[in-house]
């Protein structure tokens, strides 16, 4: 049964005089409601009017001066910009933070509090539609930087903070871990300072914060589409009366859409629009007239019920309460906040949000631009670079986040080269797609295919693994045959030739294989006898036989140092390998210290890894960095740094193994692309890092921003 205004009124006073004993009285303070539902001047249902109303359609501007920007970009010393230097913390007044207890990463809603003069922002935790006691600071940065809106812009289910200057027009995404800012962030670029963000929300269902802004003055709206932190494209709302300001987005009717709710400071009058992706088709909810001197402030889910709430602020008297609405209909229940001091405003609200993040990855592989992983369900995802489709979605569409790869197969693994990917089906079938020059998917053609097609083969061989290289692919049978296709200019398909194959051929000298691995224009494998064997181009000491020069070795050469090997994996211009008695070494090129061996001195032989770490796990990357794995969990990356990839919060090459950061208990190889690494958790969630500018570390973002530190990929686009 709906309250009376009267009912209504002495409960949150009730509710007042027990949260807060430094309450003001309550003498119309609180929202008073106006008349019933009304037409609203200027916001008719055939569409707002800038003048009288009128039946004519809604005249849609896409003003000029909102430029598209087409990529984030970063100052080029990497910094932030004036006035969002590295945070400062400060004490804020104690009428304000009771504590500053941690936060949990699950606690919703939160609201977000600004001090225009001093910079200080706040985060109350709240309890339903009350506050819970306790708050957290966020750091302090210069006034001239207002906080525009929340939203989960990298994938990590973090509400990252967007930050807009309304001096100098520039606009900045803070990528948060909960509460705190990780020091990672994207520029927007710079947008004419008379344009303002008004609502951060998804307004395309794509599950990418989408961003609206607002020409107060001239009463133009327009939405940018994110892809992540890229702008992919917009659409310009109907053109509404300067008067009406945009208070918030959330879908108030349950269609899953995104509506836009709309306040008329002179009147008092409140509005939702409710929208069609972000199409208005002149359908509205007018909501109960109240004081101007009220301003709503925020939009969310307060007391779990699916309905987003409304959040009031009366700044004349610093009251601040909350609407529990049902869909857009106020139920008549609301509550009041607690007084605070005259200079804290609200700024809005921080939401985690509702998206989960996927775990179940059993299995993760880098190429130079894109990612695939498998999952425990046997689906195959990919996500980066697409221009040759190597990742399998069908499309040549970059990806920031995991895309299924079509055709309904279930993987037992995949493998990503360059430019193109591979997988082995848990019936064993092959099936390449991507870039096709030189016959690397190994399907009798070098054209370039954006699904998985087969590879041909005969005698109705089935494959135990496939390994993709820069131009090359190759394949072991479950028998230790050992086949391989595509470029073999340098004779890194070991058949005796340097002939490119557009299908398989049987690597030469009848070795029993256990391991296979294909390099850049190198490839190496482990004989049943534990010998190891590379073969291919031999150019920096990359096949460990001792010689180095750019001469074709066209069959299989034994790695120099008398080990018996239980692993090795080829990929850039270095190779590294485990033996019987758990030693690791690494040959090759070194020029950045990736042999970790403590120099920058090319090897060609096999040169012992430093530290004395016991390895379960070790891949070298396609850009001159390695990576290994513990028997404990722990991974360790060195070589070159330049993006991050190695993965210890700093961008200097390393020449001894370096600790990932972020204490995860890693299960199987960490791989490296050609700027960026992953990896997966004990708990099947997969983490990229380093460069992430295509898509590649499945963040949701593609910002030419390094991520040196682990950052969990995305739920499935």
């Amino acid at each position: 049964m709906q309250m009376t205004r009267r009912t209504w009124f002495w409960s949150v006073v009730l509710l007042a005089l027990l949260a807060s004993c430094e309450r003001h009285p309550l003498s119309e303070k609180v929202p008073e409601v106006g008349g019933e539902e009304e037409m609203v001047q200027g916001m008719t249902p055939q569409g707002p009017q800038a003048g009288p109303l009128s039946t004519e359609a809604p005249r849609i501007l896409a003003p000029q001066s909102v430029s598209p920007v087409a990529e984030p970009s970063r100052s080029a010393s990497g910094s932030l910009p004036p006035g969002m230097k590295a945070p400062r913390l400060a004490a804020p007044p104690a009428s304000l933070l009771s504590s500053a207890a941690p936060l949990s990463a699950a606690t919703t809603p939160r609201i977000l509090w600004e001090n225009t003069s001093s910079g200080q922002r706040v985060v109350w935790p709240m309890n339903g539609p009350n506050w819970g006691g306790e708050s957290s600071l966020l750091p302090q940065v210069d006034p001239a930087w207002r906080i525009a809106g929340s939203g989960d812009f990298n994938g990590d289910a973090h509400a990252d903070l967007v930050w807009q200057n309304l001096h100098t027009g520039q606009r900045v995404i803070w990528f948060m871990n909960d509460l705190a800012y990780s020091g990672q962030f994207a520029d927007l670029g710079v947008v004419d300072p008379a344009w303002h963000i008004a609502a951060v929300a998804d307004f395309n269902a794509d599950g990418q914060p989408d961003l609206l802004w607002t020409h107060q003055s001239e009463g133009h709206r327009v939405i940018w589409f994110m892809n992540g932190t890229g702008y992919s494209g917009h659409a310009a709302l109907p053109q509404v009366d300067p008067a009406w300001e945009i208070a918030g987005a959330a879908d108030f009717n349950g269609d899953g859409q995104t509506d836009i709710v709309w306040q008329h400071g002179p009147s008092g009058q409140r509005v939702i629009w409710f929208m069609n992706g972000a199409l208005f088709e002149g359908q509205f909810a007018a909501l109960p007239t109240v004081d101007p001197s009220w301003v709503i402030v925020g939009v969310t889910d307060f007391d779990a019920d699916g309905h987003p709430d409304i959040l009031w602020q009366q700044l004349s008297t610093g009251w601040r309460a909350i609407w529990l609405m049902s869909g857009a209909v106020w139920n008549g229940i609301g509550t009041l906040l607690p007084i605070v001091a005259s200079e804290w405003h609200i700024a809005g609200t921080l939401d985690a949000p509702e998206e989960t993040i996927l775990e179940g990855w059993v299995q993760i592989s880098t190429g130079l631009h894109h990612t695939c992983a498998v999952n425990e369900a046997g689906q195959a995802y990919c996500w980066g670079r697409n221009q040759f489709g190597q990742l399998g979605d069908g499309t040549t569409e970059l990806r920031s986040r995991p895309r299924l790869v079509a055709g309904g197969l279930v993987w037992a693994s995949v493998t990503a080269g360059h430019n193109h990917t591979c997988g082995v089906t848990t019936a064993g079938d092959g099936f390449c797609w991507g870039n096709g020059a030189d016959g690397r998917l190994g399907n009798s053609s070098t054209a370039s295919r954006p699904t998985p097609q087969p590879i041909a083969v005969s005698g109705g061989d089935t494959w135990q693994i496939l390994t993709a290289g820069e131009r090359h692919t190759c394949g072991m049978t479950p028998d230790g045959r050992a086949y391989c296709w595509g470029h073999n200019f340098r004779g890194q398909l070991g058949d005796g030739t340097s002939t490119n194959r557009t299908t398989r051929v049987l690597v030469v000298d009848d070795h029993t294989w256990q391991v296979v691995s294909a390099g850049a224009r190198h490839t190496c494998g482990v004989a049943t006898t534990g010998d190891t064997y590379c073969w291919g181009e031999r150019d920096s000491g990359r096949l460990g036989n001792g010689a180095s020069g750019t001469a074709a070795v066209t069959r299989p050469n034994l790695v120099l140092g008398g080990h018996k090997w239980t692993h090795v994996a080829a990929r850039s211009a270095h190779t590294c390998g485990i033996t019987t008695s758990g030693e690791s070494y690494c040959w090759g090129r070194n020029n950045a210290g990736q042999l970790g061996d403590g120099t920058t001195t090319l090897r060609t032989a096999p040169a012992l890894i430093l530290n004395n770490h016991v390895w379960a796990e070790l891949k070298p990357g396609m850009s001159n960095t390695t990576c290994g794995v513990a028997p404990s969990g722990e991974a360790y990356c060195w070589g070159y740094n330049l993006r991050g990839q190695v993965g210890d919060g700093t961008t200097g090459n390393k020449t001894v193994p370096q600790l990932v950061s972020g204490g995860f208990t890693w299960t199987g190889p960490v791989s490296g692309g050609d700027e960026h690494t992953c990896g997966i958790t004990n708990n099947g969630v997969a983490y990229c890092w380093g460069r992430g500018t295509y898509g590649q570390l499945g963040n949701g973002t593609t910002t030419s921003t390094n991520f040196p530190t682990p950052t969990r990929v995305a739920s499935p686009q």
